[in-house]
């Protein structure tokens, strides 16, 4: 099994869990990388995981933070790949909040539409780019699990929370159950 690394805008570097969890999964793990960090567009960054995802041919989790989130709802609401399995979704920012990036072009978290895809949602009560009332909506328009982990702001670096063994946990559990859910 791969999995498959969504950063969000200026990237997850060195202190960020999500950047960690990547190399303690370095053999199994691709980190989609983008020529814009710092200024993303969401069709080159969907031509990005096109290109990454073209070479699986293995099942594969998407481990997405932030504007990754985004990038992953987008992109699996317009393509099908035969070896996704699931997505973990962490900090999923409201593209219509005034803090969302005016720098990130032609991201929307607004109109989704349900995927076959399972997605576990995780959620901060406190989080600047998406409030609890957005999440659980996504939720429920996406008919998707959310969790969430209290007020860890935007649950990155700046929340210290390390490599995260709490979503380390999540991660594993919900891969565990989506495989047995397969395999029966």
């Amino acid at each position: 099994m791969k999995y498959v690394f969504l950063a969000g805008i200026d990237n997850s570097l060195n202190d960020h869990w999500q950047r960690q969890w990547y190399e303690s999964l370095i053999d199994h793990s691709i980190w989609v990388e983008h020529h814009h960090w710092e200024s993303p567009i969401a069709e080159d960054w969907i031509q990005d995981l096109n290109a990454a995802t073209r070479a699986i041919h293995e099942p594969f989790i998407i481990i997405a933070h932030s504007l990754g989130g985004a990038l992953f709802l987008d992109w699996a609401a317009k393509n099908k790949h035969a070896h996704l399995m699931a997505a973990f979704l962490v900090a999923l920012p409201d593209s219509q909040s005034a803090a969302f990036p005016s720098n990130a072009v032609g991201f929307s978290t607004q109109a989704l539409r349900p995927l076959s895809t399972p997605i576990r949602l995780v959620m901060s009560e406190n989080d600047p780019y998406a409030n609890a009332d957005f999440i659980q909506q996504v939720g429920a328009q996406l008919n998707l699990e959310v969790m969430s982990v209290g007020t860890l702001g935007h649950i990155n670096a700046e929340s210290n929370i390390g490599q995260w063994p709490k979503g380390w946990q999540w991660l594993h559990e919900f891969v565990e159950r989506v495989m047995t859910e397969r395999a029966s």
